[in-house]
């Protein structure tokens, strides 16, 4: 699957709105059988008497997984964009089956002021990632926060009602695969970062150009250091990590 596919199911995924109909039924209940009296010159029939129906039972209603619908917006881009909506199940179900969070380290000193600086990024593995299968290779998404964010916020926390991880599960469902299944990073761009904090404080150096003495070089951070140090771990499309060996793969890269 290309990545402009995959593109916009991260676009839909901030714009999710639940379609979920619930309906019910009670069920009828037959009416009580009466005995017809028998004449005393008659030999009485044995009757076996007629019980209560019992009332129809209907069975629980799962999650509706299939109640797609599609919308066409200009809100995005200049041009009108196509984009299906995905049920409200994939946000609330729980998934029954769940990838994996892991944390990957690394430093950089891309910032021009004599400073290695130690950082970090929460990586999500689908269902089913097999370290030792080399021969299945995986796209990889890179979820960038906003000022004062947090790489924890797409895994703990819950962003604009959506639970990220609960939508990225459901879809990577091998039974539902909506989306061919991917590693996705969340990185930051604050260079002296709490891994405890969900908010960064304001006056966090940061590498973004919003902090006053710091240049604005997190794009050579995400190049020279981030992507080396997440992909050269998974199996990835990329194996040169130079420059060029990035460019080359950058149809797998989000």
């Amino acid at each position: 699957m290309r990545m402009k596919k995959i593109l916009s199911v991260l676009i839909i995924l901030v714009m999710c709105i639940g379609l979920l109909v619930a309906c019910g039924g009670n069920g009828n209940q037959g009416e009580q059988a009466t005995a017809t009296p028998v004449p005393e010159t008659a030999t009485p029939e044995s009757k076996t008497p007629e019980t209560e129906a019992p009332p129809e039972t209907q069975a629980p209603e799962g999650p509706d997984f299939t109640a797609f619908t599609t919308i066409t917006t200009t809100d995005v881009l200049d041009f009108p964009l196509e984009f299906t909506l995905l049920p409200d199940a994939y946000n609330t179900h729980e998934p029954e089956h769940k990838g994996t969070d892991v944390v990957i380290r690394y430093t950089t000193d891309v910032y021009e002021n004599g400073v290695t600086y130690d950082k970090f990024a929460r990586v999500y593995l689908p269902y089913g990632y097999d370290a030792n299968d080399k021969d299945k290779k995986y796209n990889v998404i890179y979820f960038q926060h906003g000022h004062q964010g947090s790489p924890n916020e797409f895994f703990d926390h819950v962003i604009k009602s959506a639970n990220v991880m609960n939508l990225f599960d459901n879809m990577f469902d091998p039974d539902k695969q909506v989306m061919e299944p991917c590693i996705i990073v969340c990185p930051t761009f604050y260079l002296e970062y709490d891994e405890n904090k969900y908010v960064t404080p304001g006056d966090n150096p940061a590498g973004d150009g919003r902090y006053e003495g710091i240049p604005g070089n997190y794009y050579k951070e995400v190049v020279e250091d981030l992507i080396p140090a997440v992909e050269s771990q998974f199996n990835v499309y990329c194996e040169d990590f130079s420059a060029e060996g990035i460019k080359a793969t950058r149809d797998h890269r989000a």
